[in-house]
């Protein structure tokens, strides 16, 4: 009878599961929200070949105030704004992929931004430039139409009526629309040539007349063309070629005074200025006699002003007068070339009024510090300069690259700038004339894949070095901390009573980063990071925020490239015994006269040089070899760790270069196996190597090629973490059966794709499979339908014998099936049937084949696409993983394991499926907000999700990177090893208490009653 009752139970306890969806709930609370998260929305670097996007200051008058902001373009398509008050995001619009920003334009009088994107700009975008809110989006023509010119933007501009909202577009080279406020198409004009003879590159607007500016090829050089079109019905009133000779498309610009509108170009030397008329009467241009080089692009031109610049470097500030003609205002002395300082940078600004400044920026290698020089027009219009220096740190930011600049000028005599820089290595500042204002480090969206470590902190220690302690020292400093005993002793026992411990939703809640130490829960880490410009950055876990930051030295190479390739942790917090943790990043050096791999080791807690000091505020690197680097992994063996790099003529090299290295490349060269991804890009294939060993390098010999189907070629290769621990090798049936998890710890996943798919897709497979890094055997392979839309774009992730595969489903083979997104969960486990044990962990891998593996695998309906995918992990492995996606709409979701698991059966669950809490199988994986753990942020540009285990069992660490930065903790299985924040200790204290107290006063009577009855027995 127990028994059957037992068995009710345990039926109805399933169903309720299955209604209630029991299970770890995600979600947080809104209070902790940036507590025990953090988020780094970033822009991108600067795309500062596409004058078009560049940073500049835009301000709008209301009634009440005046606002501004900084709106820019970067190199990760997106259009955003920054408050240049703190250097917030004020908003931004990520753009996709195949939708690539071109060139925008703000309204000079009003709060709109208008962006020109897509192939020969096929779209047309217009915002609301404080806040960014999208007023309409239009589509100008097909992008497959679309006209592509070299750069991209030439051929596409977007320019505003000067007292309305109505847009005019150029697109194509060819083409010019109107739109209205609305978003209406009033008319579409298009060129008769249609770009075969005239390519159309600017255009600006009056209140009657619309004019083209284009580029006509000759013999020798290029002529311009005008045509003016009526703003009313966009028929054309004159299209005349200008008698000219310009070197290319770049050479000419336009200038607006008032209502006096001219096309400029330098000629010969010499500034020719033409009026636009309707008619275009007149096409003789004036000419400003000089021997002017070249102009440079301050970014106010319709402002009438701009910088013409002499053969020795001399700039002259000159603008447009309203008869058509130009005046000389202003002559930069000490601007002539000089290798005292760097080149001159060239910018434009206005003040409040709209009175326009230009700024003259350079580096004085004299002073070794930053120097602005601006005009002003000045009270009585004879012009002034205010010139001061500002302390750019170049050793950390490296050299300005653009300068946007925004002016204040309370009285005539007083001009007072703020400035962006933007700088070589990412890194925009905002500068209140010589006060740093604030740093954005935009490096951050350039962090290289593998360069990612999580370094654990110690705990909290004294001032005193104890590894430099004898014992005397020692024992004064302990005789000197026991002083602190008595309040210790006082706060320990207020602890107990009330309860008032370290909470984990305050753990995070640390801002300070000058000392470095871990939390309760080993929440707070360090974050090491290597940029592809060329900086090593270290981040506190806790908020984000940077704690160094150090340029890679290029050892005085000019002109060269580094590209970090793999970060290692040397020496960890453990072995450290009271020091700092060692870090060591590998990196290629490319050069004109070939590359270099080059290994910099360093202070992962300082940033500093193992051995020296700073080469002049960089970290300089050690040469390992003269060749690239195809792959570099950490190798234990024993106490020593040693770091194998492979270059490109198959070749392992170990660092550091000396005996003991040699003497553990010599123990372990019979038992490495290295495979390594070779070939071209539509011949790359998976070759596994053996060494032969020589004295202080081994040859790689290949011994065997991975097994892929014939026209295809290796895309990508994905590895389970190396040290995630394993707590359990089997799965407990519910008939008390076990099946033994596959562990393999050489397996390798391929993801391969056909050559040349897209002229026949029809049949087109991609290719996921398992391989055995050592021998080479195929453990598990599947077939996947190509899409030439998604080009075999697979996410996979590995751990234990778990396997989870992401694509697009672009065949329907049956009624029942549709396209869409599909996610499959693989399982692997030993042997053909259950209580099959073959010890796969310590089995050789060339006797896989007469050892069977049972796969199970089961597909879902995934609701979206994704960037990235990972799998939680603990310091112990004992909690359950739980899948972390990063999708396309920005978000950071967990799907838990037993939703994934492909044993799920597809009837009613039977009693011993029920007893592994096995639910029955639904093609669908539930969308369930509640496991967003981004929550309210908008997570963007996900390309790697890296997870880190804490001091708790229960919890892990995510950090995603990409364009955005986020971190946040998951709970897999709750937080089974912490009591609860509204466990009530006081009041398990005071009944602990009060049956102690019990216990005393209890004990002497029933001692007494115990007496008193033997004296009657």
């Amino acid at each position: 009878m127990r028994i059957l009752w037992a068995r009710k139970w345990q039926s109805v306890l399933f169903v309720a599961t299955q209604i209630f969806n029991i299970g770890p709930v995600y979600a947080i609370q809104e209070s902790n929200v940036g507590v025990i998260d953090w988020h780094k929305p970033l822009l991108g670097l600067p795309d500062l070949n596409a004058p078009f996007t560049w940073p500049t200051f835009h301000r709008v008058r209301t009634e009440a105030n005046t606002s501004s902001v900084i709106i820019r373009g970067s190199k990760k398509n997106v259009l955003g704004a920054i408050d240049p008050v703190n250097g917030e995001l004020a908003w931004r619009h990520l753009l996709p992929r195949d939708d690539v920003l071109l060139s925008f334009q703000v309204h000079p009088k009003k709060d709109l931004v208008a962006a020109v994107s897509g192939p020969g700009g096929s779209n047309v975008r217009l915002l609301t430039a404080l806040k960014g809110e999208l007023i309409y989006q239009r589509t100008l023509h097909p992008p497959e139409l679309g006209k592509l010119e070299e750069p991209a933007w030439l051929g596409s501009e977007a320019t505003f009526d000067p007292e309305s909202s109505t847009l005019y577009v150029l697109t194509n080279g060819y083409t010019i629309t109107k739109i209205d406020a609305k978003g209406d198409i009033v008319w579409t004009w298009t060129s008769p040539t249609q770009g075969s003879s005239i390519l159309y590159t600017n255009i600006i607007a009056t209140a009657t007349t619309v004019y083209a500016i284009g580029i006509a090829p000759g013999t020798a050089s290029y002529g311009l063309h005008v045509t003016s079109i009526s703003s009313e019905t966009g028929k054309v009133i004159e299209s005349l070629p200008i008698p000219s000779s310009v070197k290319g498309p770049f050479t000419h610009f336009l200038l607006s005074s008032g209502s006096t509108h001219a096309l400029a170009w330098v000629e010969n030397s010499q500034i020719n200025t033409l009026v636009l008329e309707p008619e275009l009467l007149n096409v003789k241009a004036n000419i400003v006699r000089g021997a002017y080089a070249g102009t440079h692009n301050i970014g106010r031109h319709y402002q009438g002003v701009f910088v013409a610049q002499e053969e020795d470097g001399t700039a002259h500030v000159l603008a447009l007068k309203p008869d058509g003609t130009v005046e000389h205002r202003w002559e930069f002395s000490g601007s002539a070339h000089d290798r005292s300082a760097s080149p001159s940078i060239f910018t434009g600004g206005l003040d409040k009024e709209g009175n326009v400044y230009v700024s003259r920026t350079y580096w004085s290698f004299a002073i070794g510090m930053a120097s602005m020089n601006v005009y002003s027009s000045g009270e009585d219009g004879k012009g002034q300069i205010t010139g001061f220096t500002f302390a750019l740190d170049s050793s950390e930011h490296g050299i300005i690259q653009h300068v946007a600049i925004d002016v204040a000028s309370p009285n005539p005599l007083v001009v007072r700038p703020r400035f962006l820089v933007s700088t070589s290595l990412g890194a925009n500042q905002l500068w209140d004339k010589d006060k740093l204002q604030w740093t954005r480090e935009e490096s951050l969206s350039e962090i290289v894949e593998g360069a990612v470590q999580f370094i654990e902190l110690p705990q909290a220690r004294s001032g005193a070095d104890i590894t430099l302690e004898n014992f005397l020292h020692r024992l004064f400093r302990q005789v000197s901390d026991a002083q602190n005993f008595p309040s210790y002793a006082l706060d320990f026992v207020r602890r107990f009573v009330t309860g008032q411990y370290e909470k984990p939703v305050s753990a995070l809640d640390s801002k300070r980063t000058d000392t470095l130490h871990r939390d309760t829960f080993g929440f707070r880490q360090v974050i090491l990071v290597a940029t592809a410009t060329g900086k090593v950055i270290a981040l506190d876990s806790s908020n984000g925020a940077i704690i160094y930051s150090r340029v890679l030295s290029l050892g005085g190479t000019q002109r060269a490239y580094l590209r970090p390739v793999k970060l290692f942790i040397t020496r960890t917090v453990a072995e450290a015994n009271g020091g700092d943790p060692h870090a060591a990043l590998v990196a290629e050096l490319k050069t004109a006269q070939g590359t270099t791999t080059l290994v910099y080791r360093f202070n992962a807690f300082t940033g500093l040089p193992l051995q020296g000091e700073l080469h002049d505020g960089m970290l300089k690197g050690n040469k390992a070899f003269s060749e690239g680097t195809q792959h570099a992994y950490l190798h234990y063996y024993g106490e020593q760790k040693t770091i194998f790099m492979v270059d490109d003529k198959d070749k392992l090299h170990a660092y550091p270069n000396n005996t003991a290295t040699k003497e553990v490349l010599a123990a372990l060269a019979p038992k490495i196996h290295i495979p390594l991804v070779t070939g071209k890009s539509s011949e790359k294939r998976l070759v596994g190597h053996s060494l032969t060993q020589h004295r202080s390098w081994a040859e790689l010999t290949p011994t065997w090629t991975a097994s892929i189907p014939p026209g295809h070629h290796v895309r990508s290769i994905f590895k389970a973490p190396q040290d995630q621990p394993i707590a359990s090798i089997g799965q407990v049936l519910g008939d008390r059966r076990t099946l033994y998890k596959y562990l393999n710890r050489h397996l390798i996943g391929v993801i391969s794709s056909p050559n040349q798919p897209k002229i026949n897709t029809s049949g087109a497979r991609c290719t996921i499979q398992l391989v055995d890094g050592v021998s080479g055997k195929i453990v598990y392979r599947a077939n996947v339908p190509y899409s030439a839309d998604n080009d075999c774009e697979i996410k996979a992730a590995l751990t234990e014998n778990w396997l989870v595969y992401h694509y697009w489903n672009d065949e329907v083979g049956s009624p029942d099936e549709s396209k869409g997104w599909r996610m499959v969960s693989v399982q692997l486990y030993e042997g053909e049937k259950p209580d099959d044990k073959t010890r796969s962990s310590e089995t050789s891998s060339f006797a896989l084949d007469e050892y069977p593996i049972s796969v199970y695998e089961q597909s879902f309906v995934f609701p979206r696409a994704i960037t990235a995918m990972s799998i939680s992990q603990t310091k112990y492995g004992m909690t359950t993983k739980d899948l972390i996606v990063a999708s396309a709409n920005h978000q950071v979701q967990l799907f838990p394991k037993p939703a994934l698991n492909p044993r799920r059966p597809k009837g009613k669950p039977t009693a011993a499926e029920q007893e592994e809490w096995l639910t029955q199988y639904e093609p669908l994986l539930p969308d369930d907000s509640r496991r967003v753990i981004s929550h309210k942020y908008q997570v963007a540009g996900v390309r790697d999700i890296v997870t880190s285990p804490t001091l708790l069992e229960s919890t892990s660490l995510v950090f995603t990177y990409g364009l955005d930065l986020f971190l946040t903790r998951v709970s897999p299985s709750g937080t089974f090893d912490l009591l609860s924040e509204s466990f009530n200790k006081a009041q398990l204290v005071l009944i602990t208490a009060g049956l102690t107290v019990g216990i005393l006063v209890v004990k002497p009577m029933v001692r007494r009653k115990k007496l008193r009855e033997q004296w009657y027995q």
